[in-house]
């Protein structure tokens, strides 16, 4: 029989192996039959079947010849290699047992028991020869390694379902949240485009160094520039020359801060056209743009300075009231000294003095007059540290005459007081405002029916909050024009009185400049046992 590898097609005629290498071993009898027989077969001599076999499994040998109770025996010994028998000899060679020639009588014993052997005791003994019981040994240890090793697999192989379970659920989750964030930031870009393009006030994206990547329909409409005019240009060519290193130190500090509010800039927009701004610059959150909207203010500037021009008559009718009394005290004086003189009347020392002394005084109260004057009418746009008790009290002192000359009696109440950053003449003028209109009206009414009070008072509502309420007992506003009083040109007075400007520069400088707010409402009130109605101006001021 041929043992062979597996992968090797069965043969049954033995000249099929011509040309190949064959093994067997060299001490039977078929070495010399073979090479006698089939000379063209490569015939290898080993000196064991073992080592046959190993040479076949070397791939050295093609197969290893042996007799065929042999062969079944290591085939079955060796179940679990890769050998299996590939070939067998259709001719059967002649095979003999020999003995020791002088030993005729064990040459005879051995005739005689083959010749007793029957055909069905060969085969029991081939039988017995070729078949091999493989006793199998279970491996307990092996079996609980493999199981532990089965084991683990399945608990690494849930535990990673549930990491990966777990992850996928946090993925989802994240990819919940980042989609509802782009939406969200999609709505806010959307809301932005919309700001950008519709707003009424104009908007401009700057980069670092204040050249114009984006402006909107409102700015360039408000400068009458075309927007391939101004792309890629700087923002200075929209200021004044002389103002233009102010505004980069302004830019500089912006960078520093993050921001800068409600500043008023000349801006020359095309043609030469010059309009009033009040600009707000913010650095956006990637620290290299710059996000600007401008207002043109250049009405409301026209409407302030009427206002203050207003006011300014107002202050001169004052002054004119504030002056008659000190001048008649100096020429009455004067007169007396004359008169004196004239009459070759003797004029004592002490007579000269008191008169120098009437004049000094009044003359130091005629100089005040005119500083508060100066002071009020005195273009100051800076924002300083300022009581606000002393802001009321120069109100106050400016309007104390025209108060004094049409009877009025002004009531004060400063319980507290609070230093606020602003611009003690703005709020002085938008203090003045309401204290006249209150004028105007307690006016109407005759002082022989009812007294003509006007009150003025500070309260602190919050530890960096103060109330100011200046209220009259002059009747009150009509319901139906109540809420219109704060708008420009808008009075109920006749048009030799009311421009219609003052309370609307109070409303504007009180919110817009000051970060205030400021409320019109009628009261009823008592007042030493007289209950009265009037307007109430309710102004609430709040620390920087």
């Amino acid at each position: 029989m041929a043992i062979g590898k597996k992968d090797k097609e069965f043969f049954s005629d033995i000249s099929e192996l011509k040309g190949k290498k064959v093994s067997i071993v060299s001490y039977t009898s078929l070495v010399k039959q073979l090479k006698k027989k089939y000379p063209s077969i490569q015939i290898i001599s080993v000196n064991s079947i073992d080592e046959g076999l190993e040479l076949v499994k070397q791939n050295k040998v093609y197969v290893h010849l042996t007799l065929y109770p042999i062969a079944k025996f290591y085939i079955a010994k060796a179940s679990n290699s890769d050998l299996k028998i590939i070939g067998r000899l259709l001719k059967p060679l002649q095979l003999s047992i020999a003995s020791i020639k002088e030993d005729s009588f064990l040459s005879s014993i051995l005739q005689k028991s083959i010749n007793t052997l029957s055909p069905v005791k060969i085969d029991s003994i081939l039988t017995n020869w070729t078949e091999v019981k493989i006793e199998k040994v279970i491996n307990y240890d092996l079996i609980y390694k493999v199981l532990v090793a089965i084991a683990a697999i399945i608990f690494l192989g849930v535990w990673r379902y549930s990491v990966l379970k777990n992850k996928n659920k946090e993925i989802n989750r994240i990819n919940k949240e980042l989609y509802a964030s782009k939406k969200e930031i999609l709505k806010k870009k959307e809301e932005f485009e919309a700001v950008f393009m519709y707003s009424k006030d104009g908007i401009a994206i700057l980069d670092k160094d204040l050249n114009f990547i984006d402006i909107n329909s409102a700015y360039l409409n408000m400068l009458g520039y075309e927007k391939k005019e101004l792309l890629s240009k700087s923002f200075l060519i929209l200021i004044p020359k002389e103002n233009q290193d102010e505004m980069q130190k302004l830019f500089k500090k912006i960078f520093k801060k993050g921001f800068i509010d409600h500043f008023e800039k000349l801006c020359i927009g095309k043609d030469d056209k010059k309009l009033s701004t009040k600009m707000t610059v913010t650095l956006m959150p990637d620290k290299t743009q710059l996000l600007l909207t401008s207002k043109d203010i250049t009405s409301i500037k026209l409407l302030e300075s009427q206002s203050k021009l207003a006011a300014m008559g107002e202050m001169l009718g004052n002054i004119a009231h504030q002056w008659r009394q000190p001048l008649s005290i100096i020429t009455t004086s004067a007169t007396g000294l004359s008169l004196k003189a004239d009459m070759k009347m003797e004029i004592s020392e002490s007579e000269i003095k008191e008169f120098s002394n009437q004049v000094v005084q009044q003359a130091d109260y005629l100089s005040k007059t005119i500083d508060d004057f100066r002071n009020f009418i005195k273009v100051d746009i800076h924002y300083l540290p300022m009581s606000i008790k002393d802001s009321i009290k120069s109100a106050i002192s400016l309007t104390k005459a025209a108060i004094k000359t049409n009877y009025i009696e002004v009531i004060e109440q400063f319980d507290e007081d609070l230093t606020i950053n602003g611009n003690k003449n703005e709020l002085s003028q938008a203090f003045i405002n309401i204290i006249n209109n209150a004028k105007d009206k307690l006016k109407e009414i005759e002082e022989t029916k009812q007294r003509r009070l006007i009150f003025i008072s500070t309260k602190k509502i919050e530890k960096k909050a103060i109330e100011i309420k200046i209220f009259d007992n002059g009747g009150g506003i009509e319901e139906a024009v109540i809420n219109r009083i704060f708008e420009p040109y808008f009075t109920t007075k006749h048009q030799s009185i009311g421009t219609g400007l003052g309370l609307a520069m109070s409303d504007k400088i009180i919110r817009e400049r000051h970060q205030g707010s400021i409320q019109a409402h009628n009261k009823e009130f008592e007042y030493e046992k007289e209950k009265y109605k009037g307007a109430c101006f309710s102004i609430k001021l709040f620390e920087s």
